[in-house]
């Protein structure tokens, strides 16, 4: 994600395995602002390797503060472990 300051994002996925991924889905929510709204980012997966979803197309960090991320996908095989990271949006306000 960049530029994780709030406000607009761009988004790069690399999938590297499985390569027959059916659906990839991204869920973040801010953790420290309870009631901010998060997003479910359905990523369009057309070819192996990466998806872009560009900077100002349409989804917005719009809190500071750390955002959980969990990554869900479904192969040929069924749902897949979920991912589970976290991130930091920084506040553009501050110096």
């Amino acid at each position: 994600m960049t530029p994780l300051v709030a406000g607009p994002q761009g988004l790069r996925v690399e999938v590297l395995e499985p390569s027959e991924l059916e659906s990839l889905r991204i869920r973040l929510q801010p953790t420290e602002v309870r009631t901010a709204p998060g997003w479910e980012i359905d990523v369009p997966l057309q070819t192996d390797g990466a998806a872009v979803l560009r900077l100002g197309q349409g989804w917005r960090l719009d809190v500071p503060g750390v955002w959980s991320v969990d990554v869900t996908a479904r192969g040929p095989l069924g749902l897949l472990p979920t991912l589970s990271t976290s991130v930091v949006v920084a506040d553009p306000q501050a110096d």
